[in-house]
């Protein structure tokens, strides 16, 4: 049903062929390997308590987020109302995650998948080309990065581009900082 109304707008919206794959195969990634719809269903404050939804945050982010630098060593309240505020966004390999140059406020955490971390062309003429950059590192599950625009203003100052079907927590600054005026 989803499938035949996502078909029938893309069509209607004239979105070449290459695009449209590109929709269809993250559906695909979505319905087989994260299924948003059934995450959405899960954690409805409806359907779990507060403790066991909890329970599920911890038990979800236990080898990806919670070992992380930001976590390590922290109050138990102020971990679990970090999990409380992430958001898991999914990436098709080929997808840029960050872009050099745009505005920066949100943090990730690898979740599943794998991304490559390329920085900018020495050259000053081709620094804002990715086609010219350099692979210097990559990330796999349990790394993050991002952590700076946390806390700073700031620009990318490189690309990170999935290299496979890849999950992300997300963690946005304006979600973070009510967070911190409790557990400054």
């Amino acid at each position: 049903e989803n499938k035949a109304f996502m078909s029938h707008a893309l069509r209607i919206l004239n979105i070449p062929k290459p695009l449209r794959q590109r929709v269809f195969s993250q559906f695909y990634f979505q319905k087989m390997g994260h299924d948003v719809e059934a995450f959405d269903a899960l954690f409805n404050k409806k359907n779990l308590s507060l403790p066991l939804e909890n329970a599920l945050l911890v038990y979800l982010h236990q080898e990806t987020v919670i070992p992380s630098s930001i976590l390590k060593d922290r109050d138990p309240n102020y971990v679990i109302e970090v999990l409380r505020v992430l958001q898991f966004r999914v990436f098709l390999p080929g997808d840029y995650v960050a872009r050099r140059g745009e505005i920066a406020f949100t943090m990730y955490f690898v979740s599943k998948g794998g991304l490559s971390l390329l920085i900018p062309s020495q050259d000053p003429d081709k620094a804002v080309d990715v086609k010219y950059s350099k692979r210097v590192a990559g990330f796999t599950i349990g790394q993050s990065f991002g952590e700076i625009t946390l806390i700073k203003n700031c620009t990318r100052t490189a690309w990170v581009r999935s290299d496979e079907y890849s999950v992300l927590s997300a963690l946005d600054r304006d979600k973070i900082e009510p967070v911190w005026f409790h557990f400054p």
